[in-house]
Order: structure tokens, then C-alpha cells, then sequence
């Protein structure tokens, strides 16, 4: 009986994982994130080829559901107006780094390494970055530390 409880929740993954993954068309940016020398001049520190969630569809799934992010990847939410309120590991399968990006592109909150959400839904945790924000840039977990990422950097895409 367990074994089938573990095969039926597997091929319930994978069709779930399908719907998602067969269900949106995504844009893809390049988004890099900018950081300052200590004389004032801006460089590239890193770049993340991003999915674009920009309905309100594509925020609520987000990275529900898959497997894995490729090292180089990451998922950019972008509001159409600035926005308060939190993100959340719901349906999550790894650690994720969650960047809050203001409407200046300015990072003004991140967590690291929030691990997926596997307890009753009503326990998961909700993160906020207490303040307004219009952009969430969501990348493998502790990408943003290994990388140098920090609070007040700036990101760019293309329009």
C-alpha cells in the first residue's frame, strides 16, 4: 500500500508539473543586476535569464510545481503598480533567494534560502518586505549571497 501511495503521488507530480509547465507561454529577459565600486562606478555583477509573470496567472503559479531552476535562471514578477504583501513556498520542490525590487529597480529586501513549503498550507510562511515594491526577482536558493547580491544594488532588463 505505501508503494502505491508513493507511485500515485509521483505521477500525481509529474502531471501537475505538465499542466504547469504546458499551461503559460513566458517572455524571457535577461535581467542583471548592477553593483557600484566603491568610486562610484556601476558594473554588471551577474545576469538571470527570467520568465516574465506578469498576469495575474503567471504570479500565482510562479515556480510552483517544477523541479529545478537552472543556475543562470530565474523567474521575474512584474506588477503593473506597486504593490505591498508577501510571497510564499506553496507547491515549491526547492530553496528559492526572493529579491523585492522597487519601482526605482532598486533590490530593497531579500530573503535567502526559503525553503519549500511541505507542512498543512495553513502553517506556510508568508515573506513580506514591509514596505511597497513593483518587481520580485526569484532565483535558486543562495545564489544571492554566493553572488555578492545585496540590498540597495540595482537590476536592469529590457523593456
Amino acid at each position: 500500500m505505501f508503494i502505491y501511495f508513493i507511485y500515485k503521488q509521483e505521477i500525481t507530480d509529474y502531471i501537475n508539473e505538465q499542466r504547469v509547465l504546458n499551461s503559460y507561454t513566458y517572455d524571457t529577459k535577461t535581467v542583471s543586476v548592477i553593483a557600484q565600486t566603491k568610486g562610484g562606478s556601476s558594473y554588471v555583477l551577474t545576469k538571470f535569464i527570467s520568465q516574465i509573470s506578469d498576469t495575474d496567472s503567471k504570479r500565482e503559479l510562479g515556480l510552483s510545481f517544477r523541479k529545478s531552476l537552472e543556475k543562470d535562471k530565474g523567474m521575474l514578477f512584474v506588477f503593473p503598480n506597486i504593490v505591498s504583501g508577501g510571497f510564499w513556498m506553496k507547491d515549491m520542490k526547492f530553496n528559492l533567494d526572493i529579491l523585492f525590487i522597487d519601482s526605482n529597480y532598486k533590490i530593497i529586501k531579500i530573503f535567502r534560502q526559503l525553503p519549500p513549503c511541505t507542512q498543512d498550507l495553513s502553517t506556510c510562511l508568508s515573506y513580506s518586505p514591509g514596505t511597497s515594491y513593483q518587481y520580485v526577482l526569484e532565483i535558486n536558493g543562495g545564489l544571492s549571497e554566493s553572488l555578492g547580491i545585496s540590498e540597495g544594488q540595482k537590476i536592469s532588463f529590457p523593456n
